[in-house]
């Protein structure tokens, strides 16, 4: 079904980054309501609510690169870690810090909250994972969960945690567990995990180009064609669990029809690399974080055109 202008979007917002950073980490609200995006070696974040017509809260918190940002499900505090190893917990209307932790290695890089909001992951360039809580300086526990670094973290609604690394594999670990309760192998290092809404579907994505769709119960199904004509770096799930979102270093965007897997649409950015995407929880609004440019899309008419097409269709 092909029913998207997406050059044409409605309810297109962008904010400049620092010129020239090599990484852009960004985070949605679950309500849409507030965003924030960090980006150069400064370390400095900013958080904004689109609309109220203010400069966004400057934060400057870490010494290094900021690796990942995540909001609580209520959307009131925020989440960084950073390529020291530092993650800081903030209030995301003050940027005051709430709690930080050292975790010990050079490198903190995926980052995702429990359904709990009082739990998150990180993991690291050891291959390593972390469940830190709200309320705790040390860690509840840590596990070898690959064997190279860990790049993506996401938590489905039951507590089961995906994890996507350097060593080709993406696991699914239950709450508690320490060994895996499945595997998918791509051909390279997997860049990104993510979960339905109801949990029922994982995808991942990886430097192989391909995305991989299946149940976390067991082996993906035969991967989508060739998904990207570079590395795929990131992708999450729209419209309630029924678009995939994917993003690439190809500059573009492209939504996927699930569970089919047949391709809606595609969007080239020209703004480099797409390197981190976040979704807000009606799986309408698209955070979009690219080396200069950060973007805010609304696929809301977008999605009405489709349901309208699929409507009909029947």
């Amino acid at each position: 079904i092909r029913v998207w202008d997406l050059d044409r979007l409605p309810g297109v917002l962008e904010w400049r980054t620092d010129a020239g950073t090599e990484r852009t980490a960004v985070a949605l609200a679950p309500d849409g309501g507030t965003l924030a995006w960090a980006g150069g070696q400064g370390g400095t974040i900013h958080v904004l609510r689109p609309g109220q017509g203010s400069a966004p809260l400057c934060i400057d918190g870490h010494g290094a690169v900021v690796e990942a940002l995540g909001f609580t499900a209520d959307g009131l505090r925020l989440a960084s870690a950073d390529r020291d190893g530092t993650v800081v917990l903030r209030d995301a209307a003050t940027g005051r810090p709430l709690r930080s932790w050292r975790t010990g290695r050079t490198f903190a890089r995926g980052l995702a909250w429990a359904p709990d909001g009082e739990r998150l992951a990180v993991g690291g360039f050891d291959g390593r994972i972390a469940i830190l809580r709200a309320d705790r300086d040390e860690p509840e526990r840590e596990w070898q969960a690959h064997a190279g670094p860990v790049f993506t973290l996401a938590f489905a609604p039951d507590g089961s945690l995906a994890s996507g690394g350097a060593d080709w594999r993406a696991r699914v670990w239950r709450p508690g567990a320490v060994r895996p309760s499945a595997e998918w192998r791509h051909g390279e290092w997997v860049a990104a995990v993510a979960f339905t809404p109801d949990g029922g579907l994982l995808a991942t994505g990886s430097a192989d180009l391909l995305i991989r769709l299946g149940s976390p119960d067991g082996a993906p199904r035969v991967p989508m064609r060739q998904s990207h004509g570079h590395w795929v770096t990131c992708l999450d799930f729209l419209d309630g669990g029924r678009v995939l979102v994917s993003g690439g270093n190809d500059e573009a965007l492209r939504f996927w029809d699930c569970p089919s897997g047949e391709e809606l649409a595609s969007l080239s950015l020209h703004l480099g690399p797409v390197q981190s995407l976040a979704v807000a929880r009606d799986g309408r609004k698209l955070l979009v974080g690219c080396p200069e440019v950060v973007r805010l899309l609304d696929l809301g008419a977008a999605f009405d055109r489709i349901a309208g097409a699929r409507q009909a269709a029947r």
